[in-house]
């Protein structure tokens, strides 16, 4: 648009801060009565990218604006004509917007004229653009469009996606409800976005565990109702490296939860995930990679463990890789980002395999291999995943090992 262009000639950075005028200093946290969630302007003006960093690093989220009466309230009160960066992206998919929290994108206040992606790249959504309506949006700064513009930035905190550094540590069981079919104990993958891209010195890979192998020369992985445990399956699976994958529906650690969507949001769609790790652009790495990397270092991501339960596709010899849906509820072991710790020789080396706690579910489950018995047997289970219908996913294609 013209005025954009003009802005842009006359340095942009010279006009906003002249428009910020008398607002030299941050703002206070104000709380808004409407949604008991507290707000703060911060007047250092950062990129989108530095704005939702410096959010996350306290504890809240870049600022979403949900509703007509949220949106006044934000601008009344905390804005106040002031350029700020909000929460909202269409990086992911240009023209799909969407909230870092996964909030439902249901209500838009763009300016006229707006989005309009000016120069090819404008992924980020900013409130109060010069010389527009007072609390209406704008497209801006990305990709191909100068992503180091900043402006002022406001940050969000509510009680559902707030995990300070007081959490207990190192482990607080996530209960939040992170698909419609339930909590994090759900274990379920609803699209290919869901599942996010990691590397890890180790992990282990429980995806074909169960009961044991009739074949003498195939490596037996059972997994059986533990006897000490009974919301557990103790399961046998083999140590990987390298390239994994997280579930982002089955993150057990609530803070690595909290931290994820926010960078990723809901669906997992923000950062790198088995979807979009061949696109070629930069994408972010989901901060549950981080956690998996600290397990590996001696800082466990679940209690007691010395490496996590994630997926790859790396093809386990005797094993095959593909699906076999249950529709019957049965009990199952969903080993996402469950606890596991070495196995040992009696020498005290590693065998290349570890023993995981993967809590027991009940319901309807696909098991991750190809023409399996939805009957484990007696005293064993499947390491599964939760499989309402219609959901269904195509098998990845298997990486020989």
């Amino acid at each position: 648009m013209t005025y954009k262009q003009l802005i842009a000639m006359a340095s942009l950075t010279a006009v906003l801060l002249s428009f910020i005028g008398a607002a030299q200093a941050d703002s206070d946290k104000i709380t808004n009565p409407d949604n008991n969630h507290s707000y703060q302007r911060f007047d250092t003006l950062v990129t989108w990218e530095a704005a939702r960093t410096a959010c996350a690093s306290l504890s809240g989220h870049l600022a979403t604006s949900t509703s007509a009466s949220e949106n006044t309230w934000i601008n009344t009160n905390m804005a106040s004509g002031i350029a700020v960066w909000l929460g909202g992206t269409d990086a992911a998919k240009e023209g799909t917007w969407q909230w870092l929290t996964g909030e439902a994108w249901s209500y838009q206040n763009w300016a006229s004229g707006e989005p309009n992606n000016a120069g090819g790249g404008e992924n980020f959504l900013m409130m109060n653009f010069p010389g527009k309506t007072a609390g209406s949006w704008n497209d801006y700064g990305g990709p191909g469009n100068n992503s180091t513009k900043t402006v002022a930035y406001l940050c969000e905190w509510d009680s559902a996606y707030t995990c300070d550094k007081d959490c207990p540590a190192p482990f607080v069981k996530n209960e939040f409800w992170t698909t419609k079919y339930g909590p994090a104990a759900a274990n379920i993958v609803l699209s290919k976005s869901n599942f996010l891209a990691c590397s890890s010195p180790s992990y282990a890979l429980c995806y074909y565990s169960g009961p044991p192998s009739s074949d003498p020369n195939v490596q037996s992985l059972p997994c059986t109702v533990s006897p000490t445990d009974p919301s557990v399956a103790d399961c046998r699976c083999p140590v990987e490296s390298g390239a994994s994958y997280v579930d982002i529906n089955s993150i057990r650690n609530t803070e690595a939860y909290i931290e994820t969507i926010r960078t990723c949001g809901i669906t997992g769609a923000l950062c790198k995930n088995m979807e979009n790790e061949k696109s070629g652009t930069a994408l972010l790495t989901a901060p549950v990679c981080d956690y998996l990397q600290a397990s590996a270092d001696g800082t466990p991501m679940e209690p007691k463990s010395e490496v996590i339960s994630t997926f790859s596709t790396v093809q386990i010899s005797g094993y095959h890789l593909g699906q076999t849906d249950c529709a019957t509820p049965a009990t199952y072991a969903g080993c996402m980002t469950a606890s596991c710790t070495y196995e040992l020789d009696a020498n005290n080396n590693k065998t290349g395999f570890a023993q995981c706690k993967c809590p027991l579910y009940t319901g309807p489950y696909q098991v991750g291999q190809n023409r399996a018995s939805c009957d484990a047997g007696s005293g064993y289970v499947w390491s599964a995943a939760f499989a309402p219908n219609p959901v269904q996913l195509s098998a990845p294609t298997p990486k020989n090992k």
